[in-house]
């Protein structure tokens, strides 16, 4: 099974070195957004030279934004500019927060409220389009995520011009027709479940940050000194403390007051704005391809016909000697030697799973929610044949309650037949995985088996 576009499109040398392309992993979403900001500088011209119709896109808008009298929906204009500001999630990116490609854009709802600080901004005296750049990181529950979304659809036509230039230096050319905002679009596409794949330059992607991260917001507050005086009076000046939401109703109020300071913003934004440093990774988004690769190339077995319980004990079995025996537990520190998320070995191992059981017939899903929360991965053939897979790391300070409270409720709620927790081992935690080990046995439960993997670091042979 094939994992990222140039794994199935084949791109000559040449042409990965001209483009810089993002090369998305297919079966899951990358933590990435397009940063509009960036778009004048990629090193791609076709991309570079797109920004003037962003603009323009904006400046209609304006213009609509101009002539609304009331935001509500007895107004023609106000009507209009919501249906020209919402926007779907585009999955053939294959960016964002989710761990399939489905996502969900930049809905009406969201959209009347950035609208409404834009229509405010506008009525105090500003109207310069790129304020649509920053405007949305103003508003809560609104993140770089969404603005993706929004430039991904304004310049879809560019993009899809920038994909179709680096297939005409692979190997594998097939199309496949696919619509996107009702318009059919030749694109290449992943031949697995046909879902297409669009391609973006690197230098136009940043990292999405996490949920409580409050760098989005502190990049705009804290290129002037005037607005970060004013939103200090607000919230005071220690900022660690201020939730991500205050900090954003402080910022959007004081700006709508002084709309003049977003030019200052915008132009240190333009200058200081960096994408993602993707030969350097330091935040680890990119090191579990190379996991994948290392799993899959020692991978010698395939399942066929085998039920999901059996399908899961032979995988995990795998999965578990090739961090203890074949050197995969380095996969799971950063080269400092500090500890990854437990996400990154899901990543690694969701990888493992889609290629071994490519021909079982089963199917696998990474944060299956049927009420009581998301397991890790589902595994299953029909309703009857279910098995979850739930994955902590011994550091977790919820271990005992994730094998005797969560991962029951998760079997009750996918009725699933079977799980296994599975508990990989990085630090000195003996007492924990021991207790963990009488708890299990003191629940004598038929369904739920429990996987211990030693990932802890290692000393070279040659230090032996």
């Amino acid at each position: 099974m094939k994992l990222t576009f140039s794994q199935v499109y084949q791109p000559q040398s040449k042409t990965i070195l001209k483009f810089n392309y993002f090369d998305p992993i297919l079966f899951r979403d990358s933590k990435y957004y397009i940063d509009p900001i960036l778009i004048p500088k990629s090193s791609s011209k076709i991309i570079s030279k797109s920004y003037p119709d962003f603009l323009d896109y904006f400046k209609k808008l304006l213009l609509i934004l101009k002539n609304v009298k009331n935001a509500d929906k007895s107004d023609t204009f106000w009507r209009t500019s919501i249906k020209q500001f919402s926007f779907k999630e585009i999955s053939a990116f294959h960016l964002g927060y989710g761990h399939s490609n489905q996502g969900s854009g930049l809905t009406s709802t969201l959209s009347e409220r950035i609208l409404k600080t834009s229509l405010d901004i506008i009525r105090a005296g500003y109207s310069d389009p790129e304020i649509f750049t920053i405007v949305g990181f103003l508003e809560e529950g609104i993140g770089a995520d969404r603005i993706s979304d929004m430039v991904g659809n304004i310049l879809l036509p560019h993009f899809i011009e920038y994909t179709n230039e680096i297939l005409s230096g692979c190997k594998n050319t097939k199309l496949l027709e696919t619509k996107i905002n009702n318009i059919t679009y030749k694109l290449p596409y992943n031949p697995k479940n046909n879902n297409p794949i669009i391609l973006l330059p690197k230098d136009i992607l940043r990292r999405l940050p996490e949920a409580t991260d409050k760098s989005d917001i502190i990049n705009i507050v804290g290129h002037n000194e005037d607005l970060r005086n004013r939103v200090n009076k607000v919230v005071g000046e220690k900022w660690n403390k201020v939730t991500k939401s205050d900090l954003k109703r402080a910022a959007k109020g004081e700006i709508v007051k002084n709309p003049e300071v977003l030019h200052e913003i915008l132009n240190q934004l333009k200058a200081s704005m960096k994408s993602y440093n993707f030969e350097e990774d330091p935040f680890n988004e990119e090191s579990y391809r190379s996991a994948i690769e290392i799993i899959i190339e020692n991978l010698n077995f395939s399942i066929k016909k085998e039920n999901t319980f059996a399908a899961a004990k032979r995988v995990l079995n795998y999965f578990k000697d090739q961090i203890e025996s074949n050197a995969l537990w380095k996969n799971l520190y950063d080269d400092h030697g500090n500890v990854l998320k437990e996400s990154h070995s899901q990543k690694i191992f969701h990888g493992l799973s889609l290629v071994s059981l490519e021909e079982s017939g089963i199917t696998v899903t990474p944060e299956s929610n049927s009420g009581p929360g998301p397991v890790d991965f589902k595994y299953s053939l029909s309703s009857k044949d279910i098995t979850l897979i739930e994955f902590k790391l011994s550091s977790n300070t919820k271990l005992i309650d994730g094998l005797n409270k969560q991962l029951p409720a998760y079997i009750a709620g996918e009725k699933a037949k079977n799980a296994f927790y599975v508990v990989i081992q990085i630090g000195d935690h003996d007492k924990k995985i021991k207790a963990l080990k009488e708890e299990f046995k003191k629940m004598n439960s038929k369904k739920i088996n429990l996987l211990i993997i030693d990932g802890q670091r290692k000393s070279s042979a040659s230090n032996l």
